[in-house]
């Protein structure tokens, strides 16, 4: 059985529902959701308390979209239950965060994924196998983006005491997961970031430009924001500079040399940026790790590093200095 412990995001409903899994119930992060979606006949259960729905033995995964703040505590809440977890990105607001969450997983032998959905998209798996093929040589640099263009999100994600961090937590991890995706998943060596609130009147960055050093040698240039005028490319856009090539996600193309002449490709079909069924193969991915004992492809050691590479950021633009992290 499935339960989704989430705000008001009907969508969240709809992907879990859709599969071959038995539904369970729903906890939502606001009595408002209560009035309005009760009659749902999908909806057998509706909890008021993460920690109600902990306990209830019935359950064996849940699925994690609530404000950052609280992602550690509801996690380790469910995972202290052997409930297998699938929570939303970031994992935490900290590393620390993120250790505890891991910790109880091990602890109780259960599956933990982080949803970094961009993985599940069908032109990043493109760009993804032209990377893995050689194609493109040695990746020696990387530019990444997540920025809204002349929009921000709004409720929660505008206040720290709820979302931890800014845009750079919220949305420029997306760009530092995809970058870490096709040069499959190095450590960070070192982190030099300038982050900024200059766009709005809130307590969360919305300006950031994080220059990473992978483990592997290759450099990552990483943008974030809001509210910005413009941004070269859309949400987890990605550049990739190689000794014998080129790619790009968004709008994806791979150039590499054929018989001493250049060549361009594209997908055979190109989808939407925001391609909906890369939601759903999440979910189902989650599912069907839980059922056949496989690993997640975005486990809890890949999505603390990403956290990592956040938290070096921010100390960065704090101290003004390059953070070396090994």
């Amino acid at each position: 059985e499935v339960t989704a412990v989430c705000d008001s995001n009907r969508n969240n409903l709809d992907r879990f529902v859709n599969g071959p899994w038995k539904w369970a119930g729903w906890l939502p992060e606001s009595s408002e959701f209560v009035r309005r979606h009760k009659p749902d006949h999908r909806i057998k259960k509706i909890y008021t308390d993460y920690n109600e729905a902990a306990e209830d033995r019935t359950i064996d995964a849940v699925s994690i979209c609530l404000p950052d703040v609280f992602h550690p505590s509801a996690a380790v809440a469910m995972l202290g239950q052997k409930k297998h977890v699938l929570i939303e990105k970031p994992m935490a607001g900290s590393v620390q965060g993120c250790v505890e969450i891991i910790s109880a997983a091990r602890a109780a032998n259960v599956k933990l994924q982080v949803a970094h959905m961009w993985r599940f998209h069908p032109e990043i798996k493109f760009i993804k196998q032209a990377v893995d093929s050689g194609k493109l040589g040695k990746i020696v640099k990387t530019k990444g983006y997540a920025v809204y263009i002349r929009s921000a999100p709004s409720g929660w994600f505008l206040q720290k005491k709820y979302a931890v961090g800014g845009a750079l937590l919220s949305v420029g991890i997306h760009a530092i997961d995809t970058a870490r995706y096709f040069l499959n998943d190095p450590a960070a060596r070192s982190v030099y970031a300038k982050v900024d609130t200059v766009y709005g009147d809130y307590d969360i960055d919305d300006f950031a430009v994080v220059v990473v050093e992978f483990s592997n040698g290759t450099v990552s240039i990483i943008e974030s924001g809001q509210n910005h005028p413009y941004a070269d490319g859309p949400e987890a856009c990605t550049q990739l500079f190689g000794t014998k090539g080129y790619a790009r996600v968004f709008p994806s193309e791979v150039q590499y040399k054929i018989g001493g002449r250049w060549g361009c490709f594209k997908p055979d079909r190109q989808e939407p940026h925001i391609y909906p069924k890369m939601f759903q193969d999440e979910v189902d991915h989650f599912v069907d790790c839980i059922l056949h004992d496989k690993e997640p492809v975005v486990d809890g050691e890949t999505a603390m590093e990403n956290v990592r590479i956040v938290e070096a950021a921010y100390r960065s633009s704090r101290e003004g200095k390059l953070i070396k992290l090994g």
